[in-house]
């Protein structure tokens, strides 16, 4: 997590941006739609319109309380959540390429991993301007659980099973756009051709896809 970028000014001076202010940045935005989305999306006049035909309305009220006091764990776990899934993806991206001799540090995997973020960012930023831009009396689960850009937006939700739509949710223009991150991160390393880059780029969206794909499968038939 130390390689620099290094901007020089005419004085002389240095600026480096570093791994971990990258780090730092994308959990920050991270805890930022979080914590809108907690407090400003997912009010109780919510909760109670999504949940009035399963539960009474004062075990609304101690579910959302509940939820309240957890989401103060959730906040506090969230970097560590957010290194952990950028860990995993900076070593499934180092090592195909460690098995092919090809030589590649852990920060420079780190960083594009990091950078991959950006994709969901500019998702979670989306949802909330939808939200917010949509009246209260019209939110739904499929709506609240949408995602703008996704190929679902073009197919009939009752055409598919749940399952299923689930899946085809994933293919969105925030997955491209993880995609082109990745890749133009490989290519630009320049250990490998820009065919190589992609196919390992797209390998690694696929196999996490189809293994959330699986446990999506696994609870639903648990």
């Amino acid at each position: 997590m130390s390689e620099t970028i290094v901007v020089r000014s005419s004085d002389k001076e240095e600026f480096s941006i570093k791994n971990w202010h990258i780090f730092f940045f994308i959990t920050f935005l991270y805890l930022i739609i979080t914590l809108i989305n907690d407090r400003f999306i997912m009010t109780r006049e919510i909760y109670g319109l999504m949940l009035a035909d399963q539960i009474e309305s004062n075990r609304i009220d101690d579910y959302y309380e509940m939820l309240k006091r957890f989401s103060v764990y959730t906040y506090l776990a969230l970097p560590i959540i957010v290194w952990l899934k950028i860990t995993f993806i900076a070593l499934l991206l180092q090592t195909p390429m460690m098995l092919k001799g090809i030589e590649v540090s852990f920060k420079e995997t780190f960083r594009i991993s990091v950078l991959a973020n950006i994709s969901y960012i500019l998702l979670g930023l989306v949802k909330l301007v939808i939200l917010f831009l949509t009246p209260t009396s019209d939110y739904t689960s499929a709506l609240l659980n949408s995602i703008p850009g996704s190929i679902t937006n073009f197919i009939s939700r009752e055409s598919y099973s749940p399952i299923a739509y689930s899946f085809l949710s994933s293919i969105n223009i925030y997955e491209v756009l993880w995609i082109t991150i990745v890749f133009y991160g490989l290519a630009k390393l320049k250990k490998m051709d820009r065919t190589d880059s992609f196919i390992l780029a797209f390998s690694i969206w696929l196999g996490l896809t189809l293994f959330q794909f699986s446990l999506v499968l696994y609870f639903n038939k648990a």
